[in-house]
Order: C-alpha cells, then sequence, then structure tokens
C-alpha cells in the first residue's frame, strides 16, 4: 500500500494504520518532493507523471491523502494530483483511494442523505479545487471517501477555527455535524481499501451525527487571544452538517467504540502544540 501525502495530517494516520493492520504486507509513505531524502525515501509531485509512476510502482492500493489548504497556484495539487494519482495506479492496476471531503456540498445545512442523495456545492477556490479534483478521480477509476470534520492529534483547523468561533459568540453552538477522530478515519481508510466491490464514493463519519458544542467541550481547546474569526466558520456554529456514513462501516465490518475525542486528543487540544 502506498499512501500520498504521508507527512500531512491524514496521510501520517493511514501510514500508521496501515503499518499496524496486519493484513497489509508492505507500506511505503510517499511524501512531498524535496521534503525528505535518504535512499530508502520515496517522494513524488502529485503533478509529475512520471515521478508518480516510479512511486507507485508495483504496488496494490494507493491511498491519495496529498491536498493543500491554501489558494492560487497551490490548488492545482487539489486540481490536477488526484486525476494524475489516479491514472497512474489504475496503469499500473492498484486499486486508488482519493481522500476527499464533504466540504464539497456545500456550507448546508446538511441533515443527512446518503452518497448518492446529495449534489455538489462547492462555495469557495478551496472546496471548488477539491471537487474538481474529486471529479478527475472518479473518472479515472478511484474510490473517494469524503470525511467532513475530522478532529484528534495533529489538527490544527477543525477544533481550533470552532472554538474561536464559539468564543466570539454568546450563544452556545446548535450545530450538529458529521465528524470523526483522525486514526478511526485512517482505520476505516484501511478497512475500506481491503474490500471487495467498492461504489465509487463513500461518506467517511461516525455512524451519529455529534453536537458541535459536545465536541468543542470534550475537546478542551483552550483559544488564544486575538483569534480570528471568519464568517463562514460563525455560521457553522449553528447550521446543521451531516450526512449518512453506514456504507463505509458496513463495508469495514466494524464501527467506531468510545468517546469521538478520547484522552489522547483532548492532550493534543489542550497541549501548547495544538
Amino acid at each position: 500500500m502506498a499512501v500520498l501525502g504521508a507527512r500531512g495530517f491524514i496521510g501520517s494516520a493511514v501510514v500508521a494504520a496501515a503499518q499496524a493492520d496486519p493484513r497489509v504486507s508492505t507500506v511505503r509513505p510517499v511524501y512531498r518532493s524535496g521534503s525528505d531524502s535518504g535512499p530508502d525515501v520515496v517522494t513524488a509531485d502529485v503533478r509529475d507523471r512520471d515521478r508518480l509512476r516510479s512511486a507507485l510502482d508495483g504496488v496494490d492500493v494507493v491511498v491519495n491523502a496529498a491536498h493543500v489548504i491554501g489558494s492560487g497556484p497551490d490548488l492545482a495539487v487539489n486540481e490536477v494530483g488526484p486525476g494524475l494519482v489516479a491514472e497512474t495506479a489504475h496503469a499500473g492496476g492498484a486499486r486508488c483511494l482519493e481522500i476527499g471531503t464533504a466540504a464539497v456540498y456545500g456550507r448546508g445545512p446538511l441533515r443527512g442523505g446518503a452518497e448518492g442523495d446529495l449534489t455538489l456545492h462547492p462555495d469557495s477556490a478551496l472546496s471548488a479545487s477539491r471537487a474538481a479534483g474529486e471529479a478527475r478521480a472518479l473518472d479515472a477509476g478511484a474510490v473517494v471517501l469524503r470525511p467532513m470534520i475530522v478532529v484528534g492529534r495533529g489538527d490544527r483547523w477543525a477544533v481550533p477555527a470552532a472554538a474561536a468561533a464559539a468564543a466570539a459568540d454568546p450563544r452556545e453552538p446548535t450545530a450538529r455535524v458529521s465528524a470523526i477522530d483522525v486514526d478511526e478515519l485512517a482505520r476505516l481508510v484501511v478497512s475500506v481499501a481491503l474490500a471487495p466491490d467498492l461504489p465509487p464514493v463513500l461518506h467517511a463519519a461516525r455512524p451519529r451525527p455529534t453536537l458541535l458544542a459536545d465536541l468543542l467541550g470534550a475537546a478542551g481547546y483552550r483559544t488564544p487571544p486575538g483569534a480570528g474569526v471568519e464568517a463562514h466558520v460563525r455560521a457553522m456554529l449553528h447550521t446543521d452538517r451531516w450526512v449518512d456514513a453506514d456504507l463505509a462501516w458496513a463495508l469495514a465490518g466494524w464501527e467506531p467504540e468510545g468517546p469521538l475525542v478520547g484522552a489522547a486528543s483532548r492532550r493534543w487540544y489542550g497541549s501548547p502544540a495544538g
């Protein structure tokens, strides 16, 4: 199994989950070109077909978690990379899983809905770039997994942004959201990667929606003074955004147990690094 974006928030968790799964004989982390060096380090730019062909040679499964959160020319990584990764995987006889995002459905409200019931409404340049990349990956035969909110160790976006918005809003958050811990997501990715007869799109979230207020309370993230709040994040506090994710768990053959925000995640959010 090759994992692109192996140093990122989700990619590093997928590498660890694959290494811990006895059904996966070999795990090949693939890092961004120029980010690592050494004789045994595999690097590739997802926009470079030749480098991809070399990096993915001989693997049975490819997981693409190489994406950017930014703007401008950097978004080409999201737009072009997924299609090239999927085409390269397919040419080598490998299955490809693209880590997509439920942000392509827009900012809501969303109250349920299975994979085939929802239409795409990307409402930012970033979401539009992800939707374009997903479309190219699907055209090339990839399976797309769409998480909504991913939390846990390494999260520097979801909980910090929501917590800053909540700190600036006198009302308690009322939204219900689809969320998943990054380690649960990683195990789900590996399980789905090894399952037969996959549909083209799967939602990746805990089976039941989570109250955002409960999520933030459990995380206990301390918002630093002066943290900025974007308008769409403030609106998220009171806008339901949850989807039906039962199909992915049925294919995986297991469901997550215990609290969404466990002890390790609480330590992360309570630490200066979080």
